[in-house]
Order: structure tokens, then sequence, then C-alpha cells
């Protein structure tokens, strides 16, 4: 599921070049949104001189994009671009925080908004804080699905979902 960087926005998620960079190397923004973004820049601040950022506002070929945009946030943050580092790890959790905000906002049916939460579960590598409302995982905290409904069973993994998602955005949103 794509994420605009809108949604970002209107969660309250701030954002900068090392999210834009994760996000595009995750596939969830179009190199549009990253032109669109270095636009807004330029235009907010006049005195921009940076070259690369300048490219990225004219220029929306997906690996030019990817390349300059790799470039300056190396020469921005002068650190590489590790998928373990803290930075990156914490511009993943934004993301999926709006993925899986816009599907609880969006999806109202329990079973639809679970299938497609957990299709994100599997798209961004399974993260074990996800496991407490994936449907198909078995339950780590005692609770035994086969003495309730299955709307129950359902409504329980949303509430455990929507916790997980005030979480998040206690954390995230600064």
């Amino acid at each position: 599921m794509r994420c605009l960087l809108e949604f970002l926005e209107r969660l309250g998620c701030s954002y900068d070049w090392f999210t834009l960079w994760v996000g595009r190397s995750l596939g969830l923004i179009e190199t549009s949104e990253v032109t669109q973004y270095a636009e807004k820049y330029i235009a907010d601040k006049a005195q921009e001189k940076n070259p690369l950022i300048i490219e990225l506002a004219w220029n929306n070929k997906p690996q030019i994009v990817d390349d300059n945009l790799q470039k300056l946030v190396v020469e921005i943050y002068g650190q590489s671009l590790n998928q373990e580092s803290s930075k990156w790890i914490e511009e993943e959790r934004k993301w999926r925080y709006c993925i899986l905000k816009k599907l609880r906002t969006n999806i109202e049916n329990y079973e639809q908004l679970l299938e497609r939460v957990a299709d994100v579960y599997s798209d961004i590598g399974y993260p074990k804080e996800m496991e407490s409302f994936i449907y198909y995982m078995p339950p780590s905290d005692g609770y035994d699905p086969m003495k309730y409904s299955k709307e129950q069973n359902q409504k329980r993994l949303v509430q455990i979902l929507d916790i997980f998602l005030k979480k998040e955005n206690d954390e995230l949103i600064k």
C-alpha cells in the first residue's frame, strides 16, 4: 500500500529527506512526491542552492531521483543508509504507522481490515511488534480464541491494533 506524504502530514508525523529516502526504499512513495517535496522545500527556502535538491525539484525519473536522494541524505546526515541504524528504524516505524493508521481509518469491516493488516505484516518483513494483532498468529498472552466467536476474536485483535497505534502515535508524533 502506498502511503502519501500528505497522510504523514495529516497524522502529524514529521518528515524530511531521510524519511523520503526510506519511503522510496520501501516502495511506499512515488518519485513525484519527492519532486513535489523538493519544489515546496525550494519555495519555502528561496536561498536554497543545493544542486541535488534543485535537480530533485525538476527531474522525476525514478533512477535519477533515487540516486540524488541517496546522495542528499548522505550529504546532510553524513551517515550510511544502513537499515539497522536507529534513524532508519524510526523512519520505517513512521511509514508502518502511516500505513496501519490509514487502513484503520479507511476500512470499517474488521475482517477486511485484519486481512490488510496481515498483508502489511508480511510486506514489511514480519515485525515482531505486530504479532499480537495478526489474525493467524497464535496469541502469546494466554487468550484462547476457541472460546470466543469469530466476531469477538476480530474485535479483540482490532482493539490490540488500536492500542498499538496509540502507542506508536505517542512515541512518533512530536
